[in-house]
């Protein structure tokens, strides 16, 4: 038995992130507004789990030791790792435009 037709434009919101929204709409599984509205909430839940695996990231390394010379350098290191990925992520985007 298929799943739902809710529970696959949830899944659907989950994956989103690639501009899937025509997609969503195109397949016409409900109306264009419950269409959106699964989409979106499914993009949100993403989101929450994103956000609660990084806060259960930061609460396992506040517990862990590590070297001062790490503490020292993290900021920095994580700071250029977030501009390198949203660089990448700018550069992959205007290519495709």
């Amino acid at each position: 038995m298929p799943p739902p037709r809710w529970c696959c434009l949830v899944r659907q919101g989950l994956e989103a992130g690639r501009d899937r929204t025509g997609e969503v709409i195109r397949t016409a599984l409900l109306d264009v507004r419950g269409s959106l509205i699964l989409f979106s909430t499914g993009v949100e839940i993403g989101q929450l789990m994103f956000i609660t695996a990084v806060i259960g990231l930061i609460a396992v390394m506040r517990l862990a030791r590590y070297p001062a010379w790490l503490g020292r350098h993290a900021f920095a290191t994580a700071t250029y790792a977030i501009g390198a990925v949203a660089a990448f992520w700018f550069v992959e985007r205007v290519a495709a435009f």
